[in-house]
């Protein structure tokens, strides 16, 4: 954040703007360019960082780096909480460096009450000093010995145990640049006034379109029957109104008119879906009770059907008995068969009417 800062100090930029991401999230659009790297690598293996610096187009391998966090640490001023905010903005107002902050993209820009500087520290920073206290080198070089067989060829190897030993020692080289090297934006002593260039017709047309707008509610508009009725009902109750000041000779200042709106209310998919949901619900409960009636219904008919067919058997056995009966006994039992059936009279009854 300092250094941001000092590059607005020092006029190399006007403004910086810093964003970043929530907690958890690690995509950028950055990583895309990620992926040339990749093809370059798909299509030709890199063993050494020579040959991956020669792979890639415009690259190069660092030799010295500058300690720019030492140096600008004893310019720093003690400030807590910045971790929390996503969006900070660095500019110059009045002369001024001014630093604001905001949690989220949609929110107003708030100014920090202090700046990360408190001095701008003279000179140049040194060169980084290399640290290889966390580094195994014993490892490194077991490891480059157990997969020397999977170089295309001994002078891999050989590189690697170059580059071990010497600890790849940086070195100043004197190519790296610092800031006061870099050009400066241009440093306005004074504002210039535009307000009296611009022609007034122009002026009111910017005005008009930079004036904010508030969104307002406005009742439908009603058709003409329905002015009608809200007419005969204010008559109406005026009158009722005149007539209650006759009876009682006191005079009401207060008019109630009731008057009536319509609210559209927008859904949103999700309601729609539980509106349609019920409505299917309903129907299907609908076609359930439909159809258990109708089960039913058959249900029914199908008892009396059962009951028809039972009393047809039994006229048919009536038939089929008054038959045999008539073929056993002749013409003498016609007289008895017409007065008795199959249901009515026992066999012992008929034989005794054919004895006599």
């Amino acid at each position: 954040m300092a250094f941001f800062e000092l590059l607005v100090r020092e006029h190399i930029f006007d403004e910086v703007h810093i964003s970043f991401l929530f907690v958890g999230h690690t995509h950028e659009d950055v990583d895309a360019g990620f992926s040339r790297i990749w093809e370059f690598l798909r299509r030709k293996d890199a063993e050494t960082l020579e040959d991956l610096t020669n792979l890639l187009p415009n690259s190069e391998l660092l030799n010295d780096m500058l300690d720019i966090k030492a140096w600008l640490e004893p310019h720093l001023n003690i400030i807590s909480k910045h971790t929390v905010q996503h969006h900070f903005k660095f500019s110059k107002v009045s002369g001024e460096t001014v630093v604001e902050y905001k949690l989220h993209q949609a929110e107003e820009w708030v100014k920090q009450d202090v700046t990360y500087l408190n001095s701008v520290p003279k000179g140049k920073p040194n060169i980084l000093k290399q640290d290889y206290s966390k580094v195994d080198f014993l490892r490194l070089q077991n490891l480059i010995n157990s997969i020397h067989f999977m170089f295309s060829d001994e002078s891999k190897k050989r590189w690697w145990d170059k580059f071990l030993k010497e600890k790849y020692s940086i070195k100043d080289t004197g190519k790296r640049i610092w800031i006061d090297a870099l050009p400066k934006q241009q440093i306005y002593v004074e504002e210039i006034d535009f307000s009296n260039v611009i022609p007034e017709p122009v002026k009111k047309m910017i005005e008009k379109e930079t004036q904010p707008v508030k969104i307002v509610s406005k009742a439908r508009r009603q058709t003409v029957h329905k002015k009608n009725m809200k007419k005969t009902t204010q008559k109406q109750q005026k009158k009722t109104l005149h007539q209650q000041k006759k009876k009682t000779g006191k005079k009401k200042t207060t008019v109630v008119i009731h008057n009536t709106k319509s609210i559209l209310i927008p859904m949103d998919r999700e309601v729609k879906r539980q509106i349609w949901l019920r409505i299917f619900m309903d129907l299907l409960e609908f076609l359930l009770a439909t159809a258990v009636m109708l089960i039913l219904t058959l249900e029914i008919l199908v008892k009396f059907l059962h009951i028809f067919a039972v009393c047809d058997i039994l006229l048919l056995l009536n038939d089929i008995w008054m038959a045999v009966l008539v073929s056993h006994l002749g013409v003498l039992s016609k007289t008895v068969i017409d007065n008795t059936s199959f249901f009515g009279t026992s066999l012992h009854n008929v034989f005794q009417c054919v004895e006599s």
